[in-house]
């Protein structure tokens, strides 16, 4: 009886080892592209150690790449480390001899020719053979690398094809290199406006896992565009996580953004909101110059509000040198606006002091439709539209 049993375990290992056979013969690709799959994870999340050793992993992949057999192929493992390798961003010299060679199976060869095809940037040859490949039916890692590059190949040409894709990227593979790249191209299609809650829940999953990125630059782009663009409009509770969102941004360009947005709400008569944005901004400065960017927003402020009857005056006399041209702009506009509007309060009855502008009451609606029309105008007299002098 003891003899069956040993029996019976030794066939066990045996077949084991039999159906595992092929991988085994190729496991040094498929190791050489998981230890690159795991810095790459490990980088996009801040960490630059694992940054400085991907050449070296290329490296690597790419001498396995050399040393592989016919036998060394017929594992299904070999074509998936392979199309893995190429879709994360690996050379496609080595791959291409492969495949002139011969030695890619039948079975290997649609996914790994289309990911030939991306890696070689011929992206309708990779977008028509990717469509006969379905990444869910893929083992999870080169799954979700598939379907991030569809999602990549779809933006411009089916917009909900490709946020389905990206979507699925997402899902096949949750904190990596994969996971940061689809956020990112999600980040830049979603629209704040129509859509604030997907938008936000894309930042803020990004902010928690890849604020760090190498690649967070596109990113940030996205999320300063959102913030000048929806600046007006969100709900107070949205607008407030889009704010700590921002948070995350070094503190020099989180004052160019709040003092944009206090740029736009000044042009739209906004002064509550103009108000809390340069609020923000305050808290920012770290010098001279950017104190006195920020003096020039209370000054406008103060001027169209009617707060300061010097304030227009002050306005001009601060030092153009610390201004961007988009300040200076807004001097412009509103010096002719407040000048305008005091002409206007000269042929009328007077005001008990200041201006009688809107103080940022929100019920004070003719008011702040004068103060519109008068900025408004101002733009006309000098040759600008309401969005070039709002945009960051």
């Amino acid at each position: 009886m003891r003899r069956k049993k040993v029996s019976v375990l030794a066939l066990g290992v045996t077949l084991a080892l039999s159906a595992f056979a092929p991988d085994v013969r190729s496991a040094e690709l498929t190791e050489a592209v998981r230890s690159l799959n795991t810095a790459q994870n490990k980088a996009v999340m801040g960490d630059a150690v694992a940054q400085a050793q991907i050449p070296r992993l290329r490296e690597r992949f790419e001498r396995a790449l050399g040393a592989a057999s016919a036998e060394d192929w017929s594992a299904p493992s070999a074509g998936n480390a392979t199309a893995t390798y190429l879709l994360c961003g690996g050379a496609p010299q080595g791959v291409h001899k492969a495949l002139e060679a011969g030695v890619v199976p039948a079975g290997a060869a649609p996914l790994v020719t289309a990911s030939l095809a991306y890696a070689e940037g011929r992206e309708q040859d990779a977008r028509d053979a990717f469509e006969k490949i379905d990444a869910a039916s893929l083992p999870p890692t080169v799954g979700a690398h598939v379907a991030l590059v569809r999602g990549g190949l779809l933006i411009g040409v089916d917009a909900g094809q490709a946020r389905r894709h990206l979507a699925m990227a997402r899902l096949l593979a949750p904190g990596s290199l994969v996971e940061e790249a689809a956020l990112r191209r999600e980040a830049s299609m979603v629209n704040i406006l129509e859509e604030p809650d997907a938008f936000l829940s894309i930042s803020r999953r990004y902010k928690e896992l890849y604020a760090r990125s190498p690649f967070a630059g596109s990113f940030w782009r996205a999320i300063a565009n959102a913030f000048a663009t929806s600046a007006l409009t969100l709900a107070p509770e949205q607008r407030a996580e889009l704010e700590a969102i921002v948070v995350a941004l070094p503190a020099p360009q989180r004052l160019d953004l709040h003092l944009a947005a206090a740029r736009k709400a000044i042009l739209n008569a906004r002064l509550d909101l103009a108000q809390h944005f340069i609020g923000l901004g305050e808290t920012l400065t770290q010098n001279g110059a950017e104190q006195r960017r920020v003096s020039l927003y209370r000054l406008a402020l103060g001027a169209i509000g009617g707060a300061s009857v010097d304030a227009l005056e002050q306005m001009r006399k601060l030092d153009s040198s610390a201004l961007s041209p988009q300040d200076i702009e807004l001097r412009n506009i509103v010096g002719s606006a407040v000048t305008r509007l005091q002409g206007v309060a000269r042929t009328s009855a007077p005001a008990p002091s200041g201006l009688a502008l809107p103080q940022a009451e929100p019920e004070s609606r003719p008011a702040e439709t004068a103060m519109s029309s008068s900025i408004r105008q101002a733009l006309s007299d000098t040759d600008m539209l309401l969005v070039k002098a709002a945009a960051p």
